[in-house]
């Protein structure tokens, strides 16, 4: 994947909490450069800083998956491969990830079980409601 940035543009290298900067000086070693720190620096810092304080992020569990649950999310990603390849666009833009794991897991049968899951994608719905119950019956 190509970074929005560019070619040239690096991430920020992980570090554990003992290991993170406690002022500008330390930042280069996370893989930034003088001018970024010059302009980030301390933006960095303090969002580091509000991080150390705060408790570690727990995932919530993605819930029971099934054979059969697991059977409609591949059938939706290739749906939402060949979708998104009409399009012209990347797969997320045709169904979000979060969409698609909704319809697999509720799997929805008819338009009107297809709209209650997808009651925040009115437009999505609209367009794609009728493949994506084709996809599934498939």
């Amino acid at each position: 994947m190509v970074h929005p940035m560019g070619a040239r543009a690096r991430y920020l290298e992980p570090v554990r909490p003992a290991e993170a900067p406690a002022d500008a000086d330390g930042l280069p070693i996370l893989g930034l450069s003088p001018r970024q720190v010059s302009i980030w620096g301390e933006a960095i810092l303090a969002a580091v800083g509000r991080g150390m304080v705060l408790p570690p992020v727990q995932l919530k569990p993605g819930g029971p998956r099934d054979d059969a649950m697991i059977a409609r999310v591949e059938k939706l990603k290739q749906w939402r491969k060949a979708a998104a390849k009409e399009m012209g666009v990347e797969s997320d833009i045709a169904l979000p990830r979060s969409t698609l794991l909704d319809v697999a897991r509720r799997a929805p049968r008819t338009g009107e079980e297809l709209a209650e899951v997808m009651h925040d994608s009115p437009t999505r719905l609209k367009q794609y409601g009728e493949q994506i119950l084709k996809a599934l019956s498939g």
